[in-house]
Formats: structure tokens, sequence, C-alpha cells
């Protein structure tokens, strides 16, 4: 008689949104907020941001359990130990305004409005190792894999004008800058997405509305420009939409990345506030901080139908929020790094009865030297047998198990799943 013995691949880790965190950055409240989206708790007090009152903490950045929240009037970015909590702050030039943060390769880019700068600090050590000049007021920062995108809005604090907006491309090797593009007025976000960078232009608010200048990354020429109607001032990018947060009145358009044709504006109502957003798997999560005075929201929607999932209230003034999961910002990145399990064959294995000429086999690339660790569980979690384990060289390794149990019986017909483990 034939037993069906079917090997299961399971994903390197898990990570669904509910097992995740969110960290809010309360810019009146000059709070850190975390929320945990497991058992739904939220604590509004989980870091105290910047060294005074009226700091005007704004954005954050996650890397290797660590937050780094630019601290706009204080001249510094600020770094927190999500596990201790523990405290310690980055300076910047004085008079420098850090207002956008992104990190790549264990360096911090930071748009420094004060003196139409970005600042490159390394990591390893917390210093600033450059400058390089931009346009007038940069705010927005983001990246591809070579280069940097510098939104400058023109913003003259002297008397409330605006020059042309720009955006500076950076080239993150030699970190200088390569082309200017020029855009719409007053650009205060910048997406990169399938080979597109999209630059959200607020528009000066009273006589002339946002608009959005889509261009080419091979080429940097103009694709389209779309108008919005409102003054659109953040944005965030899903597999097929790009979603905008409105200034004033709050509220979230949306546009098809295809098209470029609007699907949802404010007036729609579908999807409430606007002043931070972020995507995570099939969620968007959106931030309103209200009148400023009030508690903020922050609203999880199904981006398949728009329904709200939670409704979480923060502290007083959202102006960035982000996912954090320890494992997405340390293991699967290390994981991806060093290694991928490319196919286990045959799939599913069959056994007859007590022979067991037909092996497993499991195909594993490491792009360098490495302990790997590879066992099977059970459904109910339970670790049944020993794959491999050991140091492997760099290269692929083609894995052959005899389908044995820790007990060196025969595994009974189930599903399976295996794990492999990367230097611990």
């Amino acid at each position: 008689m034939k037993r069906l013995f079917s090997l299961a691949v399971i994903c390197l880790l898990i990570s669904t949104l509910f097992s995740a965190e969110l960290l809010v950055v309360n810019s009146v409240s000059e709070t850190l907020s975390m929320i945990d989206l497991d058992n739904q708790q939220i604590n509004n007090t989980f870091a105290i941001l910047g060294q005074s009152a009226g700091n005007a903490a704004n954005k954050i950045a996650v890397q290797n359990d660590y937050a780094y929240i630019t601290i706009t009037y204080e001249n510094s970015i600020q770094k927190i130990n999500l596990s201790s909590r523990e405290r310690s702050y980055i300076f910047l030039q004085d008079s420098s305004l850090p207002y956008d943060i992104v990190i790549a390769d264990n360096f911090a880019y930071v748009t420094c409005s004060g003196i139409n700068k970005v600042a490159k600090v390394n990591l390893n050590n917390d210093t600033v190792v450059d400058y390089v000049n931009v346009g007038i007021a940069p705010e927005s920062i983001t990246q591809d894999d070579n280069y940097l995108f510098v939104g400058n809005t023109g913003f003259n604090l002297s008397d409330y004008s605006y020059a042309p907006g720009t955006v500076s491309v950076i080239n993150k090797e030699s970190f200088t800058l390569i082309e200017t593009l020029t855009t719409a007025l007053n650009p205060r976000g910048v997406l990169v997405t399938d080979n597109q960078l999209h630059v959200i232009c607020s528009g000066d608010y009273f006589s002339e509305f946002g608009k959005i200048s889509v261009y080419n990354l091979d080429d940097y020429q103009l694709i389209t420009t779309i108008s919005t109607g409102g003054n659109p001032y953040t944005g965030v990018s899903s597999s097929d939409r790009i979603f905008l947060g409105n200034a004033y009145p709050a509220g979230i358009y949306a546009y098809n990345k295809s098209t470029f044709a609007i699907e949802v504006t404010p007036d729609d109502n579908l999807l409430l506030g606007g002043n931070a957003l972020t995507v995570y798997e099939n969620h968007l999560i959106i931030g309103d901080a209200g009148d400023y005075m009030s508690n903020s929201h922050v609203r999880i929607y199904n981006l398949d139908n728009y329904s709200l999932i939670h409704d979480f209230q923060t502290a007083v003034g959202v102006s960035d929020v982000k996912v954090y999961t320890e494992d997405v910002q340390t293991s699967e990145h290390l994981l991806v790094r060093l290694a991928e399990l490319t196919s286990v064959s045959p799939n599913p294995l069959r056994i007859n009865g007590q022979n067991r000429s037909n092996w497993a086999k499991i195909s594993l690339s490491l792009k360098e030297d490495a302990m790997i660790d590879i066992s099977l569980y059970n459904l109910k979690g339970q670790r049944v047998a020993a794959i491999a384990n050991g140091q492997k060289e760099k290269g692929v390794h083609l894995i052959e198990w005899q389908t044995q149990s820790l007990m060196n019986e025969k595994i009974s017909n189930g599903v399976y799943f295996y794990n492999l483990k990367i230097n611990g």
C-alpha cells in the first residue's frame, strides 16, 4: 500500500500585519507611540522625543532594532534602541532643520531644509560624514538602489513665497548631485515605483492646486502631470495605486499607477486622515492629526475594499508612522542577503512501505559561508526531524534527506514544514 508524504514549503519568516507593531511620531505631544497590533495595545509614551519643548519631531526611519527620528528645531537625529529604549542623539549643522530621513547600507540620508543640503550619516559610529548642496528648502527624500531623490519645496520663510520646485538626483556612491528636475510648485513628497519617480507637489494652498509630476527614471523625462484639485503633500505606493495625503482639508486621493486616473478623492470619504501614510502587505495605514489639539488617530484599511480594520487613538499631532517587526528588520533581511531555498523535490514525496529509496532533495544557495540548520516541523509546531546542520561554504548545495525522524523512525503520512536558520 502506498503512503503519501507531503513536504510543503513555508516562507522563511511569516510576517502578518497583526504580529507587527506601529511606530507613530507625535510631533505635538513629542512622544513616540508603539502600537502592538497583535493584542491591540497602545503605549503613547513609548519614548520621549527631543530634549526640550517645541522641538518639532518629524520623520522616522527604522533599521536593526533602532529608530531614527528627525528633531527639526534641535538640528538632530534622535536614535532609540527599540528593545532597551535607550536614547542618544546625532547632531547636525546649526540651523540645518532636518526634516526627512531614509537609510541604506548603514548610512542615513537626511534633508536639511534650513541650509539647502542633504546630510550623510554613518550609522556605524553615528557621525555626519558629508553634506551635498541641493535646491531651496528640501523636505522629502526617497531612494532606489543607486540614487537619492530630494524634493526641494522652494519655500521662502521671509515672505512665504515659493520659488519654482525642483528635485535633486544624488548618486549614492559618490554622494554628488548629478541631475536637477523642474517640477510643479512646492514638491513636498517623492516616491519611486515601477521605474518612475512620482513627485507630489502641493501648490501654494491659495492660488495654485496640487499636481503630481511623473518622470521616467531611465532618462528623467516627464511622462505626465496629474492635477488633483487639492493640496496633497505626502504619499505612498501600493501594488497598483498611489495614495496621497491631502494637506487641507485632510483626506486621501488615490490614482491608478498604470492609467494615472484619479480613483479616490477626499470627497468620497472612504479613507480618513492623510498626515502620514504607509502600506504594509495588503493594508493602508493612515495617520490623522485632526486639529492638532486632540488625540490623533491611526486607521488601518484593507486595500481590497477599503474597509476599516482598526482605528487607534494616539497622542497629539501624528507626523509619521512606520511598521516595525523585529524579524523584518533583522532576521529576514539577513536571510535574504545570505541564503535562498530554491526548491524541494519531489513534492509530494511518495514512500512505499519501508522502502526509503526515494529521498527528499532540497536545493540551498548560500551567498557566503554560513552555519545552517534545516529542521522539519509538523502542524503542531513540533520539531520532528533534523534535515541538515553544520558549516557550509558559499555556493549551491543539494541536500538529501532520507525521511527519518529524530528518533530514526519512519515519518508518518502528513503535511510538514521545513525551517532554515542561518548563523543561529
